[in-house]
């Protein structure tokens, strides 16, 4: 977040694991906390803009796709 609040137009956090599997109701993948939605939920929260998330993993991230599937703020 302090990158891109310094001007950077992109960050990377390499996390382990992911959390990917993780939605607003139901826990999977070996996964208890969605990292990813957490640090979109913050960057939105303090900046109000829209963003995106990647997810590079070998297979879906279906909790984070759950979690933001009908919002327009994240891509």
């Amino acid at each position: 977040m302090a990158r891109i609040r310094a001007g950077a137009r992109g960050a990377f956090a390499l996390v382990r694991p992911p959390g990917h599997h993780v939605a607003s109701d139901l826990y999977g993948g070996y996964c208890y906390l969605n990292n990813a939605a957490i640090a979109a939920q913050h960057f939105i929260d303090e900046t109000r803009e829209r963003i995106a998330i990647l997810d590079v993993d070998y297979h879906h991230g279906n909790g984070t796709q759950s979690i933001f599937y009908d919002r327009s703020d994240v891509l």
